[in-house]
């Protein structure tokens, strides 16, 4: 809203079946555009069972390799596939791109958003490395 201080709202949730989780990151990144805040929101969840989680683009051609394996649940963002055990800890991160231009390019996003996510834990003394898909981790 404008005129509104900018600030992060963290959110620690539980653990919930997949389409639970989706229902309610969907849920905040509709409301955060609805009321066209300029703040961000970082939620912490776990899936209370092994779940795919499947990006808008690749939804129809997944759902029909995976009908009888895992439950596959279609997120409202992007992206390919993400498998989910019962132990992962995952977040979901709403930031306005009106206030962070650069966050508007997927690839440079995902190392950014990670980047800071790393600083972060290690502040909190979480030793964190960036793992790169190329092979290893790329130490910071």
């Amino acid at each position: 809203m404008k005129g509104s201080p900018d600030f992060l709202r963290l959110i620690k949730d539980g653990a919930h079946d997949g389409v639970f989780n989706m229902a309610v990151d969907e849920f905040l990144l509709r409301t955060q555009i609805e009321q066209k805040s300029r703040n961000s929101i970082l939620r912490f969840y776990r899936f209370s069972e092994p779940v795919i989680t499947v990006g808008y683009a690749m939804w129809r051609a997944v759902q029909k390799e995976t009908e009888h394996q895992l439950s596959a649940i279609q997120r409202i963002t992007g992206g390919g596939m993400v498998m989910h055990g019962g132990g992962d800890l995952t977040y979901s991160l709403i930031v306005p791109l009106v206030e962070n231009s650069t966050l508007r390019k997927v690839k440079e996003s995902y190392f950014l958003i990670h980047e800071e996510l790393r600083k972060a834990l290690s502040y909190f003394g979480i030793k964190a490395e960036l793992f790169d898909r190329a092979g290893g981790t790329e130490g910071k």
